[in-house]
């Protein structure tokens, strides 16, 4: 009868056991990712690693927390639980940061504001994570060292879903932004991940379940890979999309409706003389060069949200949405001043130039192979006016010098 009132569960070594393996894997997963990442000396993603350090950690805290029986070792289980709900707490607002660097959002991620909207929520869970142990704002624990709701418990719930809901909401919003098929199905799929793992946090704090490692770990794998798929689409010296991605695009482009062509352009940029700078100062010159086009073409691209290319040797595209032609000249021109600007910072020992030529994709009865055509015409109509121009000049300094 005793047995019966005092019914205390007993401690299940075999689910210890598979709790310690599960979080083995996720930490050996993990490892394995952080150091591909540092070998390949990839920095185009920070918070994305940042992410997959902070899950690692909070991962090696709860093993510890599992390793060291809670009777013999309250208070180290008392901090242990202060450290893993920080870390907890990091895990949604790392991830906005992931979803804002993906999809380059970098508006909001370089916000000042936004940032001190995170770290005021990060320290708010901190505090109650801090006091705690001797007031149990945020959590007690219990009779076998399980961390229990405290009284301002709600907080942390909160905190989860407010990170979660502006994970959510930053997707729906870039879905309805002018996007390409493919670029949707990104986003998208950035939305279901994020659904996941919040809901996999709300439901693991609600439930004293540690699942959401285990979610936010599958997603560092998606995404790992998915960084990885993306690199066949990278350009490696500019950074900028490939040939390959370009034409992944353009095809994508061309299939749209006729309003939305009407409105978009394609635009050659080509470096003049390029094979005389290779030959006479060198590759590494020239690698420069190629750099100084593409850092160029950012600062436009980060304004006009344009896609951006390189498909050859000294060859580069843009594709970009303008209400109308004067808009679009607009971006050409300051294109063009951004450029020379650069050119003469960067590579102020030789003389750099520059010829761009454009078309609007809406052209009747023209195909994708036509387009680029026309565009790659009128970019070397540029180049050989701009040739004449010099030769013209380089006559009347001659006559003059006579």
């Amino acid at each position: 009868n005793l047995d019966k009132l005092v019914a205390l569960p007993r401690y299940d070594f075999m689910s210890l056991f598979l709790r310690i393996e599960i979080y083995l894997v996720v930490v050996f997963v993990l490892l394995i990712i952080i150091r591909s990442l540092i070998n390949e000396h990839n920095k185009s993603y920070p918070f994305f690693m940042r992410l997959c350090y902070l899950v690692l950690a909070t991962t090696i805290i709860k093993i510890l927390g599992l390793i060291f029986p809670y009777a013999n070792y309250v208070n180290l289980h008392y901090v242990i639980n202060c450290i893993s709900f920080v870390l907890t707490a990091l895990i949604p607002c790392i991830w906005v940061y992931v979803i804002l660097e993906k999809h380059e959002i970098n508006f909001l991620k370089k916000s000042d504001y936004f940032g001190g909207f995170c770290l005021v929520a990060i320290l708010s869970v901190a505090t109650l994570s801090v006091l705690s142990p001797s007031f149990g704002y945020l959590f007690k624990l219990n009779l076998f060292g399980d961390p229990v709701p405290g009284l301002y418990f709600d907080v942390f719930n909160l905190e989860i879903a407010l990170f979660g809901g502006i994970a959510i909401l930053v997707c729906l919003i870039k879905v309805l932004c002018r996007l390409t098929p493919e670029e949707k199905k990104d986003v998208l799929f950035s939305l279901a991940i994020s659904v996941l793992v919040i809901g996999s946090q709300l439901y693991s704090m609600t439930r004293s379940s540690n699942l959401y490692l285990v979610v936010v770990t599958l997603g560092i794998v998606v995404y790992y890979i998915n960084f990885h798929e993306e690199r066949v689409f990278t350009d490696a010296l500019t950074g900028l999309n490939n040939r390959n991605r370009f034409r992944k695009y353009f095809l994508s482009l061309m299939s749209a409706s006729v309003a939305q062509k009407s409105n978009t352009y394609l635009t050659y940029i080509d470096i003049d003389d390029f094979k005389q700078i290779n030959d006479n100062y060198g590759h590494l010159m020239g690698d420069l060069a190629l750099r100084t086009v593409a850092e160029s073409m950012r600062d436009i691209g980060d304004r006009t949200h344009a896609f951006l290319a390189r498909i050859g040797g000294d060859e580069f595209v843009m594709i970009s949405h303008h209400p109308t032609v004067d808009s679009h000249y607009h971006m050409v021109e300051r294109l063009t001043e951004i450029l020379n600007e650069k050119a003469r910072a960067t590579l102020s020992n030789i003389q750099v130039s520059f010829s761009v030529g454009f078309t609007n994709l809406n052209v009747p009865k023209a195909n994708a192979a036509d387009i680029i055509k026309l565009a790659d015409r009128n970019m070397y109509r540029n180049k050989t006016f701009k040739k004449q121009q010099r030769q013209a000049l380089e006559k009347e300094q001659s006559a003059t010098k006579k």
